[in-house]
């Protein structure tokens, strides 16, 4: 958002003036972003996976804008990812899977804390504490908050371990583990962290639409 603007670019220009290279893009306005401060061949460019490349020419594209590493769609299948590592053209194009990340189903700009507060009670007396809701049917969110932003989540965070191999097995050899939004205990860390090198199911996970895989 406009409002967000002087913050990033704060960041932006700090950490070049730092030497930082390597820059991870969430969506393609955050390209013209970078480019008021360097030129991206003087930069390491990978996309998140909200860059959705779903097929090889969607890769294409990405690295024709500069971008060399790409995590691949959180919504794929293992049938449409095979048939992508396999008909990919550019093998230059570094793909990175995502194992385990709690997945934001929507972030909004207004901050539902005000209703509980009948306003606004101020960032210096907020805390930005999470909320737990509930469906009619039954199903249970929780609700994150950062920098007066709203970030809703499930109980159950995304996760890939258990078809590691089948990944690898698919041309997938680089993974990435998130922990994001939802506050962890270093036992929780080192739990998945075993899970994903042994490549074992972490209990109390989703894999979206990787059904069939999971051993």
């Amino acid at each position: 958002r406009s409002w967000d603007e002087p913050f990033v670019n704060k960041w932006i220009e700090a950490l070049l003036e730092k030497g930082y290279k390597n820059f991870e893009v969430g969506n393609p306005g955050a390209l013209n972003v970078l480019d008021k401060f360097t030129p991206r061949d003087e930069i390491d460019l990978a996309g998140d996976f909200t860059m959705y490349t779903m097929n090889s020419l969607a890769g294409e594209v990405w690295k024709k804008e500069g971008i060399e590493k790409l995590a691949l769609s959180i919504e794929d299948d293992m049938h449409n990812l095979g048939d992508h590592m396999k008909n990919r053209r550019d093998s230059s194009i570094k793909y990175q899977a995502i194992v385990y990340k709690d997945t934001p189903l929507f972030i909004a700009e207004a901050c539902s804390l005000t209703a509980l507060h009948d306003g606004c009670p101020g960032s210096n007396t907020c805390g930005y504490r999470t909320l737990e809701i509930e469906s009619e049917s039954g199903e249970r969110f929780h609700v994150a908050h950062e920098n007066c932003k709203s970030i809703v989540y499930g109980e159950q965070a995304f996760s890939l371990a258990g078809s590691i191999s089948a990944l690898m097995d698919s041309g997938v050899n680089e993974f990435r583990i998130d922990f994001l939004t939802r506050p962890y205990s270093d036992e929780r860390i080192g739990e998945i962290l075993t899970a994903v090198h042994t490549d074992r199911k972490i209990a109390g996970t989703h894999c979206a639409n990787f059904k069939g895989f999971l051993k």
